[in-house]
């Protein structure tokens, strides 16, 4: 029995030590992989790259792969004493992989910014129900002779313990929020050389002697969240007051600071109205910025491969050289593909653009009847005219989207702020405006139209069978665009017609 006790700790032994070289050997191939990946996306993505480039600096001042082998060589060594010292390793290094795996992960601007979006919005309807239970109870209070003081008391304070949870869930993520910033910080302190050090050291010190400042300086130095802290801190104070004055039965006075309390409540919605309003602008402006980066990759590439493919039909080669040529040409095709794969992902998830979303579609269709050309090497006037069709259409987004940026840059130098009843356009601004759209949309039927009169010439010249059944395919291909383009034109009108309504 103990022999086949001490078997199976063996066997357990054995896969543990298996498991940490696997662990070992892919935190290696990681860090590799940040490197190379953070030099190849250099030349075409430089965000992406720096991102990567933050990742594998983290992993390496942390000594992630340091105390992992040093973890490995303890479970090796199979005493339990230097066991119970790899686990702690381990400990450490989990909490530093999830450090890493939210810096990568962070990437995707617009995931981030929904969630925060998304966030800062439950915590305005937080505060708006707040704010209506502070406004009962002062309507209650308007009732002098019937009111019942104790139960004027107990609502108050429940609208102040409300008010105050909303106060230390902020100050618990301000708090992580430096910590995050310290740690990073950190990272490029300790990457920067000693005559960084030395300089950061003296800024350091700088910054401590400029801490002291006028009350007026420092709270315009204060951050939004900072500032919303304040409000809700003053309203809660105002509601401490609230309960000193119904102790003492002055209802007037106890008005007088609930009414307070709603302003410094209202002045905290305000700013995270602002900042609801700040996060939707940035978010449009990253999508259109990532956007108008793919579709330039993809007109690139379409450009490219449109090349190869006129020299091949132009060509006079044997029939086995032309279809392997037209196949690798048919490769190149799929890239771009799933290139327009991506950029969908990501219209999809945004969710409000009806016109960018569908002629992407459009182009993808054009791209998938390319690349099944060219897989059986047809390479002809069909197939070339679908290719330009691809380039225009691509062409037409590109400029939608910098006319779209830069219609955007000039609203917002023109700009006030406008803190009042503005948070709810902000937050249903679209990618795209409605004119943008229509735009899109109006070039689309532009080379629907020029396409019907394409395949309609080309009956005409040439009767051949394969021709024709070809055309009809294609014919009906349009027809069903046509309804697509008819679709998105009435979801644009719906939703101008519902932005009119009052």
């Amino acid at each position: 029995m103990q022999s086949s006790s001490q078997a199976f700790c063996q066997q357990l032994e054995l896969e543990l030590k298996a498991r940490q070289q696997v662990f070992l050997n892919n935190l290696t191939l990681l860090e590799k992989k940040l490197l190379v990946l953070s030099d190849f996306e250099s030349e075409r993505n430089q965000s992406r790259s720096d991102l990567l480039k933050k990742g594998l600096q983290l992993s390496q001042t942390k000594e992630l792969l340091v105390r992992v082998r040093e973890a490995t060589r303890l479970i090796e060594s199979g005493k339990s004493s230097e066991l119970r010292k790899a686990i702690e390793i381990q400990k450490s290094v989990l909490s530093d992989l999830v450090s890493l795996y939210s810096l990568l992960e962070s990437e995707n601007p617009q995931k981030s910014a929904r969630e925060k979006q998304a966030k800062v919005r439950k915590r305005i309807d937080l505060i708006e129900q707040i704010i209506r239970q502070q406004r009962s109870v002062r309507d209650i209070a308007q009732a002098e002779s019937k009111t019942d003081i104790q139960q004027l008391k107990t609502m108050q304070e429940n609208v102040k313990r409300q008010t105050s949870n909303v106060v230390e869930e902020l100050n618990s993520e301000l708090v992580e929020n430096q910590k995050s910033t310290i740690e990073e910080s950190s990272v490029e302190k300790m990457n920067s050389g000693d005559k960084d050090k030395q300089s950061d050291s003296r800024n350091t010190d700088l910054e401590k002697d400029n801490q002291v400042g006028t009350s007026e300086q420092q709270g315009k130095s204060k951050s939004p969240d900072e500032r919303i802290v304040k409000n809700l801190g003053d309203a809660t104070q105002k509601m401490s007051d609230v309960d000193r004055e119904l102790n003492a039965k002055k209802l007037a006075e106890s008005r007088v600071k609930m009414e307070e309390a709603e302003e410094e409540l209202g002045k905290a919605k305000e700013e995270l109205e602002n900042i609801l309003r700040q996060e939707r602008e940035e978010e449009v402006e990253s999508t259109l910025r990532s956007l108008e980066e793919r579709f330039k990759l993809m007109l690139q590439m379409q450009l490219e491969l449109n090349s190869k493919t006129v020299a091949l039909f132009e060509a006079t080669k044997p029939e086995s050289e032309r279809a392997i040529e037209s196949f690798g040409i048919a490769s190149l095709q799929k890239k771009g593909m799933l290139e327009a794969d991506k950029a969908l992902l990501m219209l999809d998830e945004e969710g409000s653009s009806y016109a960018v979303a569908g002629t992407l579609r459009q182009i993808r269709s054009d791209m998938q009847r390319i690349k099944s050309q060219l897989e059986i090497a047809k390479v002809d006037s069909i197939t070339l005219s679908l290719q330009k069709e691809v380039v225009g259409g691509l062409n037409d987004l590109v400029a939608a989207l910098q006319a779209e940026q830069e219609e955007n840059q000039k609203e917002n130098q023109g700009a006030t702020p406008d803190a009042g009843g503005a948070s709810q356009q902000v937050e249903q601004r679209p990618l795209l405006q409605k004119i943008a759209e229509l735009k899109i949309i109006r070039q689309v039927q532009v080379r629907l139209n020029a396409r019907h009169k394409l395949y309609a010439k080309k009956l005409a010249d040439d009767a051949n069978p394969d021709v024709v059944n070809t055309i009809s395919a294609l014919t009906k291909e349009l027809s069903e665009r046509q309804k697509l383009l008819q679709e998105m034109t009435i979801k644009l009108n719906s939703e101008t017609q519902e932005t009119r309504s009052p």
